[in-house]
């Protein structure tokens, strides 16, 4: 979890903005047990999809970070 609180004190040239809070899981599994080089990991990121931005950002006005993310990822290593 990330949370952000929301920023009225300004300086000169910035912006007020408003704070967030984003929800991340993840998840390994390693299905072999007696071979722990591989692996299956699934995340998601800002799973209930806020709109955030980063006060200290030059793009804050025009780009947020990113919405909701999910990834499934399977590792063999050697």
């Amino acid at each position: 979890m990330e949370y952000s609180a929301p920023q009225r004190r300004t300086a000169v040239l910035e912006t007020p903005t408003d704070g967030f809070t984003t929800v991340n899981l993840s998840a390994l599994y390693r299905p072999f047990a007696d071979d722990p080089r591989v692996s299956l990991n699934v995340a998601a990121n800002n799973i209930a999809d806020v709109t955030a931005r980063r006060h200290a950002s030059f793009l804050k006005d025009y780009a947020p970070l990113a919405g909701r993310d999910i990834r499934v990822n399977l590792r063999f290593e050697w």
